[in-house]
């Protein structure tokens, strides 16, 4: 049985800006940190949304602390201002443990677990990321784009600020390792995890000709490729599909237009609940993903777990988990060839039976206890590099933030340090030692103009 504060006395979630806040989105981020309550003594939840957001992490359970911009700061002040009402919360604690969900809240997370240790508190880091935001963006907006380029800084930053770093995959981890320069020791593979209440429902028969994609509805995922693929079904056969798409994104209403166009019978759904969600993958024929970068896809393993048979672009992400031919099929990034291997699962409904059975096998790998004791193991192992010296700054984490704050342009280190004073003086952060912007200062080593920032994006 597991005793609270078994590993730390404090469990500190920082959700960034990006995160989705529906109920699903939420009631998945909060599953782990629901069961860290058994063996941690308090787990705050910090998240820039506003009383809406708090209001469903309560009902999630009202059992966490919950930090949210209640008073509509601005996201640097929120930073702040999160990072010394935690520090408040756990005045008086021995132990905690700030982690993220996702890269991009890395700037809230590195300012948290600083004024944490400003405040006596022994803390360690965790950069967690589900996938490497730098690449992505970089594939969808270019190199050079101002968020592919501020995507890289940040994800730097908080990688290079932590303890431990926390990734779904090997290869993630060795594309971080090998562009950040950080020793491989220093990474640990946490994998998306399946929900229990993802499983095969023998008693449930498939739609005919019924294809399911859940993604967010922007570029990168690729979903008219998904209507495309159903219309040159339509078209090329006596097979009528239907597309069910769930999912919400700036693309909605182009998506809408082009199935209206294609002729293609498509039902276009608002984020489902878990629930509602699993009975979908369920029902439908095949589950498809069609974009060309993931890292370890969630609703594609919970389509395995499910039993759905899968079609998947061959490409990062859904290649490392689909064998093609044994737990799904593999296609091409063409509407053609995802056509192809659609055609051949409605065709051949036991072939498709085989192939959902093998998958759910596999998913079970990733099943939320095995990966439950990942994360255990990284949170123990951040906690014992994170030092044991109670001295305040004695530990490596100084150096780190050193280097954190060392790896901004000048402008924006300055900004930074700036924004700590403002904070100290206009009370948001009350709470903290009145020394918290002079250590930092004190860490901020003199910038050579002659070292660029580090911008690079593995290709």
């Amino acid at each position: 049985m597991e005793v609270r504060g078994s590993i730390a006395d404090a469990l500190i979630l920082v959700l960034g800006s990006r995160t989705p806040t529906d109920a699903r989105s939420l009631q998945r981020d909060l599953l782990m940190a629901q069961r860290h309550l058994a063996r941690y003594s308090r787990v705050v939840i910090v998240s820039p949304g506003r009383e809406d957001v708090r209001s469903r992490i309560q009902a999630i359970d009202d059992r966490l602390d919950i930090v949210t911009n209640s008073r509509g700061l601005s996201p640097e002040a929120f930073d702040g201002f999160a990072a010394a009402r935690v520090a408040d919360l756990l005045r008086g604690s021995a132990s905690a443990l700030v982690t993220t969900n996702q890269m991009w809240s890395g700037e809230a997370a590195v300012r948290t677990a600083w004024a944490l240790r400003a405040a006596g508190v022994r803390t360690a880091l965790v950069a967690r990321g589900g996938f490497c935001w730098s690449r992505f963006e970089t594939l969808a907006e270019g190199p050079e784009s101002v968020s592919a380029l501020a995507a890289s800084e940040t994800e730097a930053r908080l990688c290079r600020a932590a303890d431990l770093i926390a990734t779904t995959t090997q290869a993630m981890a060795s594309d971080l390792s090998w562009k950040l320069g950080i020793p491989r020791e220093r990474f640990r593979i946490v994998p998306s995890f399946v929900p229990s209440a993802a499983k095969p429902n023998p008693t449930v028969l498939r739609e005919p000709a019924e294809i399911l994609c859940v993604a967010r509805l922007v570029e990168t995922k690729r979903v008219d490729r998904v209507i495309d693929a159903a219309a040159q079904i339509a078209n090329t056969s006596l097979i009528e599909p239907v597309v069910r798409i769930v999912g919400e994104g700036p693309l909605r209403r182009s998506l809408e237009e082009q199935a209206t166009a294609t002729g293609t019978e498509t039902i276009l759904e608002s984020n489902l609940d878990q629930q509602a969600l699993f009975d979908r993958m369920r029902r439908c024929t095949a589950f498809v993903q069609a974009s060309e970068f993931e890292s370890h896809p969630r609703a594609l393993l919970e389509a395995m777990a499910c039993g759905t048979p899968i079609v998947a672009v061959a490409a990062p992400g859904a290649s490392e988990l689909i064998a093609h031919g044994e737990t799904g099929l593999l296609a091409e990034p063409d509407a053609a060839a995802i056509a192809g291997r659609l055609t051949a699962l409605i065709t051949d409904r036991e072939g498709a039976a085989l192939l959902g059975e093998s998958a759910a096998a596999e998913a079970e790998r990733f099943r939320f206890a095995r990966v439950e004791q990942f994360e255990i193991e990284c949170h123990r192992a951040a906690l014992n590099v994170s030092g044991t010296d109670d001295t305040p700054g004695a530990t490596p984490f100084a150096e780190r933030v050193s280097a954190y704050v060392r790896a901004m342009p000048r402008e924006q280190a300055q900004a930074f340090l700036d924004q700590i004073n403002q904070d100290l003086a206009s009370g948001l952060a009350s709470g903290l030692a009145s020394d918290v912007a002079a250590d930092m200062i004190e860490t901020r080593p003199q910038p050579d103009p002659e070292v660029p920032v580090d911008r690079s994006v593995a290709s």
